[in-house]
């Protein structure tokens, strides 16, 4: 019974990946500049993890709190954010000390429904036990 659960489970977060996946490009292709979407952002956003960090970047938060917001290592936040960056997704605003990261206008061209960034957002990760 424990195995047919699992494997279940399995089943549906295939699917989850395949629909995440869909929706990223259906998202993606409304994009006016498809050269460089199809070089460079489509090939970024469709990893999921980048993709969370992306939808976690909210104007107000630094890459620290992104990193415990998404549960993904903060060297491999900082990373995606510098990526992020580079292909204009994302800008640096510093305030004082502190180095906040917002969406840019391209953010706007993506469309992104919110069920998307919700039901993407609800299935992330959870951070793994020691000891597991």
């Amino acid at each position: 019974m424990a195995e047919s659960d699992e494997l279940l489970r399995g089943v549906k977060k295939l699917e989850a990946v395949q629909q995440y996946h869909s929706h990223v490009l259906e998202l993606l292709l409304r994009v006016q500049d498809q050269e460089r979407l199809l070089d460079d952002i489509l090939p970024l956003l469709s990893r999921p993890q980048v993709f969370r960090v992306f939808l976690a970047v909210d104007g107000a938060s630094s890459g620290v709190d992104i990193a415990a917001k998404t549960h993904v290592p903060q060297r491999t936040v900082s990373r995606y954010l510098t990526s992020l960056e580079e292909h204009g997704l994302i800008q640096l605003v510093t305030t004082g000390a502190a180095k906040i990261y917002a969406k840019t206008a391209m953010f706007n061209l993506l469309h992104l429904p919110k069920e998307l960034t919700d039901q993407y957002a609800a299935t992330r990760r959870r951070p793994r036990r020691k000891g597991t």
